[in-house]
């Protein structure tokens, strides 16, 4: 038989081509389409840019792009999942990703991301349409399972085979449910497009494999699941991994590929082999022209966070509608913002109204401080398809506590709450992992405002694991309207982030070197060409420093070997060490050194300036880390500095001036502040009571919290009045080990450790 496409491989170089296409888009696993500026080219669609999850840091992209001459947008996944898996396949294994069509549609190209494989033998490609019952929610419910196979005796592979198209007999199911695979749409009599893998290292990049290689392009119409299947070619199972393929792969993206064992999940062993379901979503797209009406597109929806404000809050976003299989009857008919309140049961419609530009808005009726929103954006078109926005939106209506004078900003974080947000003032408590008590607000709801920071004397920022929004203009305004105001600015990556990590020299006039006293910033001084983002940082603290001195003299008595910076391994394996080092301005204290391992990603070892301190202006007091004051710890003997009251971070409060404060109870019971208390019993099995106390009507949330800062329990979602309140918390069902619980009641926080003992 012809193979059209043995032939043709030269094709599959990447090559600039026009098609006459209704509207383009990338498809992803989940069915979502991203819709491309380009009408006329796929070019768009071949330029891809990808997080470089492996070895980088988050949010931080690539320069290398696909392999063809493409328009300058980029499409990205980092909204899908985490990407830092390299899942493999050995000869005659396959990997397959399914999708959901959302619509009518052609496949123009298919993309695959191989993470290495130059040595390998080659691979193929093609694709086949699934169903026989298998629905969307069912592909993602299986996670780890074996599947099945085909019989096919006397192949030579264990005398089974992947597809009914290579078999002698029948389905051979594992977990009773039948084969999802309905129909091979592209291929040359079952043997796909042939690919020399190519080695990624960084990511960045797809190989694409135009379906017009066999001179037509498959359709699907909306609702059908299709498959990208990707083989290895290479006759033998080859243990030295000479000729392993592997492809980028994500474990929480939530659309669980398959994976084809030729040979068994262990060498030989038939009951290990043929297709199992994974817990990973293998990196393959799909460009296609959408041929079919499409419900309307919604982006750009108001993304708010917190308020002070309890009036109407408007909500806009940009609403279109092309109908590509019906452009004469195109058109948004109508869009709504759909809005909750503290976890009402049913959404509530405000009609949104059409201006410029194709943007709508809908104005959500005031609501109460404490009160949490939840948002979104649906629309329908004169067809009468409705969507609903990807975006899902949340804020909090906020009252700054006039008894409050301090204000702590966990800028990086989402939450007020949780691991490792309530531990940052620790006290050295480290059987009850009690905190600092202090009077002070918690903000995590987007970027200050004047109107937020007029409230407070004291600020404090933390950057963790780096910044979400940089507040530099109203900090600045806010110290000169008042010298008594304070200022403490920490965390990783608030230098490196906003210049594109490249070192730089700052001048008067910029607010590193007016407020803050730098003068040059040398980023991520852990990292030496290739490694040291997981590993810790040595840090020396400043004998004499007001805000050091007290580390450096426990640290000199207990005799440990080094005081070092490691969010590794304090705030977990998600957290790495993006540590920055600085110049400061001539005459400035310095309270921290840094060992470089490398300046400019090079080997450079050498100690410079972490944390400085000054006086802004005629008395407002700075201070400014470029590390996470939690994640200070020792070795040998171990401990954990971060969490001392002797830490950095509390020795800025009493700098600043802040006091600590004990929590009253009025005698008649009804308890005038509120109050997080130890659980008791601790250590527990399996049952323990939580106590907690609120002075008014508010709402509350008590939430179980695993040490990897993984929520796996919620005890309390909702109001409660004023009162004493006793929680019983039944773990029978967890494993033996720490876990963190943590009560908001509107803007109180707290979090305490508790221990599980089986």
């Amino acid at each position: 038989m012809l193979r059209k496409i043995t032939f043709l491989l030269s094709l599959l170089v990447l090559l600039p081509f026009i098609l006459n296409a209704q509207e383009r888009a990338v498809v992803q696993p989940n069915g979502k389409l991203i819709k491309l500026k380009s009408a006329s080219s796929l070019n768009e669609a071949l330029q891809i840019s990808k997080v470089k999850t492996l070895v980088s840091k988050p949010n931080s992209f690539t320069p290398s792009l696909s392999k063809t001459n493409g328009m300058p947008d980029t499409i990205d996944h980092k909204d899908i999942g985490t990407w830092n898996t390299n899942f493999g396949i050995f000869g005659q294994d396959y990997l397959m990703q399914w999708y959901l069509a959302s619509a009518d549609m052609k496949i123009l190209s298919v993309g695959i991301n191989c993470s290495d494989g130059a040595n390998a033998i080659g691979a193929e490609v093609k694709l086949y349409k699934l169903g026989n019952g298998w629905t969307e929610e069912l592909l993602k419910a299986q996670n780890d399972k074996n599947q099945g196979y085909y019989i096919a005796v006397g192949n030579g592979f264990l005398d089974l085979a992947p597809f009914a198209d290579e078999a002698t007999g029948g389905w051979v199911a594992h977990t009773g449910n039948p084969s999802p695979f309905v129909e091979d749409i592209w291929s040359d009599g079952g043997q796909g497009a042939p690919i020399t893998p190519e080695d990624d290292s960084d990511n960045a990049t797809y190989q694409w494999i135009n379906m017009d290689l066999l001179g037509f392009q498959p359709e699907i119409k909306a609702g059908e699941i299709f498959g990208i299947v990707m083989k290895n070619v290479y006759q033998v199972l080859d243990n030295d991994n000479a000729h392993r393929i592997g492809n980028l792969s994500s474990g929480d993206a939530g659309f669980d590929g398959w994976k084809f064992y030729a040979w068994g999940r262990t060498t030989g062993d038939t009951a290990t082999a043929g297709w199992w379901s994974r817990a990973y979503t293998w990196d393959m797209v799909a460009a296609v022209e959408i041929t079919g009406n499409t419900p309307p597109d919604i982006a750009d929806v108001y993304d708010l966070k917190g308020t002070l404000s309890t009036s109407p809050i408007e909500i806009t976003a940009t609403i279109t509608d092309n109908n590509p299989g019906n452009p004469a009857n195109a058109g948004v008919a109508s869009a709504f913002v759909q809005y909750k309140v503290n976890d009402a049961a049913d959404w509530t419609d405000v009609a949104m109204t059409a201006g410029a530009n194709d943007v709508y808005s809908g104005s959500i009726p005031g609501q109460e401080p404490g009160s949490v929103v939840v948002y979104q954006v649906k629309a329908t078109d004169k067809d009468g398809l409705e969507s609903t926005s990807a975006f899902l939106g949340s804020y909090v209506v906020f009252k700054p506590d006039p008894n409050n004078n301090t204000l702590v900003v966990f800028n990086g974080q989402s939450a007020v709450s949780g691991y490792p947000q309530a531990y940052y003032f620790g006290v050295g408590d480290f059987a009850n992992y009690d905190v600092r008590l202090f009077d002070h607000d918690v903000w995590a709801y987007g970027p200050l405002s004047a109107e937020l920071v007029n409230h407070y004397k004291n600020i404090v920022e933390i950057c963790t694991p780096q910044p979400n929004d940089y507040n530099d203009d109203v900090i600045l305004t806010w110290l000169n309207a008042s010298s008594s105001n304070n200022y403490f600015l920490s965390g990783q990556e608030w230098l490196g982030l906003r210049y594109s990590y490249a070192d730089k020299d700052f001048a008067a006039g910029t607010f590193e070197y007016d407020v803050l006293g730098i003068t040059h910033s040398y980023n991520d001084v852990s990292y030496a060409n290739s490694t040291g983002q997981n590993d810790p940082s040595r840090i020396f603290a400043q004998q004499g420093s007001p805000l050091a001195d007290s580390v450096y003299a426990h640290f000199t008595a207990e005799g440990q070997d080094s005081l070092q910076y490691h969010p590794y391994y304090e705030l977990g394996t998600t957290y790495t060490n993006w540590i920055d080092a600085f110049d400061v301005v001539s005459g400035q204290a310095v309270d921290v050194l840094v060992e470089t391992r490398g300046i400019g990603g090079e080997v450079n070892v050498q100690q410079l300036p972490a944390m400085t301190h000054r006086i802004y202006g005629t008395s407002n007091k700075i201070a400014f880390m470029s590390f996470d004051p939690l994640s200070v710890n020792t070795t040998d003997p171990y401990h954990w500095f971060g969490f001392e009251k002797y830490s950095f971070q509390n020795l800025v409060l009493d700098w600043f001036g802040v006091t600590s404060t004990d929590v009253e109870t009025k005698t008649d019971g009804i308890p005038n502040k509120y109050n997080l208390t130890q659980n008791y019993p601790n250590p527990f099995n399996p049952t323990t009571t939580i106590s907690f106390s609120i002075p008014e009507r508010t709402n509350v949330t008590l939430k179980i919290f695993d040490m990897l800062g993984r929520e796996v329990r919620t005890l309390i979602n909702g109001s409660r009045e004023a009162g004493n309140y006793n929680i019983s918390f039944e773990a029978s069902d967890f494993s033996t080990g720490l876990y963190v619980y943590s009560l908001t009641a509107g803007n109180f926080t707290a979090t305490k450790k508790m221990m599980l003992l089986k």
